[in-house]
């Protein structure tokens, strides 16, 4: 099956288990789906009910997939990052990794406040950013 044949089966499975696709992620391994609620909490429930759903539509015994609640996963999109407006993130970018508080986003990138230091990332610099929850 196509990636963009299982991108839709899986949109379509989280949907009709009324969550909201947050990303997907192609590992080595397989599939890992983080999924949302509009207003709540997604519960181990809520992914068995996917991974069910999925199962309906297509074949996945050959798969290895993951679903997991979008709290930790990857910021994917630039809507990802307008949600986590004065949260903290790591970030890897193609020369080091910061730990920041997101200040805003622009068409160009993400500015972040690292030590005391305001300090714009444009988003072809970054390869890869998670919500970082402090200690």
């Amino acid at each position: 099956m196509s990636t963009n044949g299982i991108e839709h089966k899986i949109e379509t499975a989280v949907v009709d288990c009324g969550l909201v696709l947050h990303g997907i992620i192609h590992t080595k391994s397989g599939i890992t789906i983080y999924i949302k609620r509009k207003n709540d909490a997604v519960s181990i429930k809520d992914c068995e009910a996917v991974i069910s759903q999925l199962g309906y539509m297509t074949d996945i015994e050959d798969l290895h997939i993951e679903v997991e609640s979008s709290g930790y996963a990857p910021l994917l999109k630039p809507e990802h990052y307008e949600e986590r407006i004065s949260q903290h993130l790591k970030i890897q970018t193609k020369d080091k990794t910061l730990k920041a508080k997101l200040l805003s986003v622009e068409n160009q990138g993400i500015t972040v406040l690292h030590n005391s230091e305001s300090i714009e990332i444009k988003w072809d610099q970054i390869n890869r950013s998670t919500p970082h929850y402090l200690e």
